[in-house]
């Protein structure tokens, strides 16, 4: 069977579905039927909505990496592109072909623009229209389960991870090639930020509205989404300052785990699973580790190295932020017993 892609909403009956299944306030059969009919449930949003979603994403990826004029009329345009293709793939059975081609397009986009001596154009302008194939939770829930001594599942996860940053720079690589650019000058990572320090924070409210349209999130789910993607921010952000180092991975993991547990039990609001899996996209810098690995392949080796060892040493910081956080919200929710972290099956929408 072809892999798919769960969306928000259909991650939310999920989860409402297992919680009743471990009341036994539903029959085995009845839960195999809700189960296939949540995976044929259509999208929530239109085309269009989804597509123009997938472009906001990108605009609120680059508010974060790349905060200049003309990267984000690039993110707006290319995420339009990507957004458009991904849409298509899904009736198609290309799926598994996506990340390759949307790599090349818009790389060899960028590096056209580049080549003809467009200013301002790295690295950092290819990465955001590509936001949505940055394996950030797959990378987290892999850590998380290894962890948890699922060794299996984990390492599954974390090389699946692995696999699709490495198709990622395929794809730029055989751009960079087919425009005859030099690895050299088209990996080149040159962070700059023109519009000023409010940019990431804009940027993260911009990806949290991206995320809800394109991934149909639940009904009046999007304040949540908003308020966790905001926890983790400002927890990294915090933890960066009074602890320096890696501490803000954990620290934003642990903070965006409480306030998912949190808005689910004492406020009502959705799942936890569906305000935290937006949080590890944004908090996991899968982007960063992209980046790494394109500057390698771009013979920028000893940047490229620093850059992925960073992002490695990161994720395993923000999963244990993760696990830290759910032992915290399991022990004062009473009947949220075992010590399951929500993030467990997030990423199994697959299959």
């Amino acid at each position: 069977m072809q892999d798919r892609e769960l969306r928000l909403d259909q991650l939310a009956g999920l989860a409402d579905l297992v919680g009743a299944a471990e009341r036994g306030a539903i029959a085995p059969a009845e839960g195999l039927r809700e189960i296939a009919r949540l995976r044929e449930a259509p999208p929530r949003r239109d085309t269009l909505t989804t597509v123009l979603g997938y472009a906001t994403m990108a605009v609120g990826v680059g508010l974060i990496l790349q905060p200049t004029p003309g990267d984000l009329v690039a993110c707006a345009l290319l995420g339009t592109l990507v957004g458009a293709l991904r849409v298509w793939s899904r009736l198609t059975t290309i799926q598994a072909l996506v990340p390759l081609l949307a790599s090349f397009a818009v790389a060899a986009l960028v590096f056209l623009a580049a080549k003809q001596g467009a200013p301002g154009v790295t690295l950092r302008t290819v990465i955001p229209p590509l936001a949505t194939f940055l394996p950030g939770g797959a990378l987290a829930v892999g850590t998380v389960e290894l962890a948890c001594g699922d060794r299996v599942s984990g390492t599954s996860r974390l090389a699946t991870g692995v696999i699709q940053l490495l198709l990622l720079v395929l794809g730029m690589l055989a751009a960079a090639e087919l425009v005859g650019l030099p690895p050299s000058a088209a990996f080149r990572d040159a962070p700059a930020n023109l519009l000023g320090a409010w940019a990431p924070w804009l940027g993260v409210l911009v990806f949290g509205l991206g995320t809800a349209l394109h991934h149909s999130a639940p009904p009046r789910s999007l304040p949540a989404i908003l308020g966790v993607l905001c926890a983790a921010w400002i927890g990294q952000l915090l933890g960066n300052r009074l602890f320096g180092g890696y501490a803000g991975g954990f620290v934003g993991g642990l903070a965006m785990t409480l306030a998912a547990y949190a808005v689910q039990h004492r406020f009502g609001g959705p799942p936890a699973v569906v305000t935290l899996l937006p949080g590890t996209w944004l908090l996991v810098p899968a982007a960063l580790g992209l980046i790494g690995l394109a500057e390698m392949a771009g013979e920028h080796t000893p940047a490229g190295l620093a850059s992925f060892w960073a992002t490695s040493y990161t994720i395993v910081a923000v999963a244990l932020g993760v696990l830290a956080g759910t032992a915290v919200a399991r022990g004062l929710e009473e009947r949220d017993g075992g010590g399951a972290s929500p993030l467990e099956g997030a990423e199994a929408g697959r299959g």
